[in-house]
Parts: structure tokens; sequence; C-alpha cells
């Protein structure tokens, strides 16, 4: 993921910039247009980090049936291919991936498991098998290779 964290962000968008540790410091930044797309939290089972090819069956992050049919049209994988594919036709654009549990659970639990879920759609997307099939192995319910395999 170098390159694309959080650090790499702020560094170009802070370039040039005098900040002092520990002080306020103030400054203005060149206004970008950011494009925000949103998936419903019907992309993976309950405590799972693999991502369903379309809305899990039976409990899912939001326990199932959480999709409406206008959100079941597309599935999160055919939505992100429509985004990556955008990146073909202008090179300056980045993206940002982020990922969130329900609230219930532990706190801690559910960042790490937010953080993995991101991890695996990036793993997804830029063709990275061996990292995929890593956090898939380490993060995956029985519900998923059944639904999987249906």
């Amino acid at each position: 993921m170098a390159g694309n964290s959080f650090d790499t962000i702020f560094r170009d968008l802070l370039a040039g910039q005098m900040l002092l540790t520990g002080a306020a410091s103030d400054f203005t930044l060149q206004p970008i247009t950011v494009h925000i797309l949103e998936m419903e939290d019907v992309l993976f089972h309950l405590n799972s980090a693999v991502m369903m090819p379309y809305s899990p069956a039976g409990p899912s992050s939001t326990q199932g049936g959480g999709a409406t049919p206008q959100q079941e049209k597309i599935s999160g994988i055919e939505a992100l291919a429509v985004v990556f594919k955008q990146f073909e036709f202008d090179v300056n654009k980045r993206l940002l991936i982020t990922a969130h549990t329900d609230t219930s659970g532990d706190p801690d639990f559910n960042f790490k498991l937010s953080d993995l879920r991101a991890q695996n759609v990036l793993f997804l997307l830029d063709g990275s098998r061996e990292s995929w099939a890593q956090v898939s192995a380490d993060r995956h319910k029985i519900e998923d290779y059944q639904q999987i395999m249906i």
C-alpha cells in the first residue's frame, strides 16, 4: 500500500508548509474535487473480510436483507470495477479505499476488521492474489464459501 497511505497523501497536501510539532499551524490548501462512492454495508458476512460477489445471503454486517431493490441492482465488486475502469481514462485520479463494520462488538476488533476489509478490496483490485488469499484465509466464515460456491 506504499504510495497510497494517509502519510503520503497528507505529505503531498502539505508540501512546502512549515509545520511545527506540538504547535498550532494555520495553512490554506488548494481546493480539490473529491468524488465519494459509498456502497451499502452488505458486502461482507458478519466478522468476515472476504468481499462477496453480491449481497451476502444470511447474516451480514447489517444482519442480511439490508439492501433495497435499487441497491441490489449492482454488486459491490461490479461497482468497484466501474470505478476502477475510470482510472484508465484519467491517470490523475486517485483512489482511497476505506471500509467499516457495524457497531456491535469490541471497537479495537472492528477497527482491525475494517482495515482488513479495505486491504482485501485493494488486493482484489490490484491483482495481489497472494495477499488477498492470505487475508481471506485468515478472516473468512463458512458462509463465505457457501455463497461463493453457489
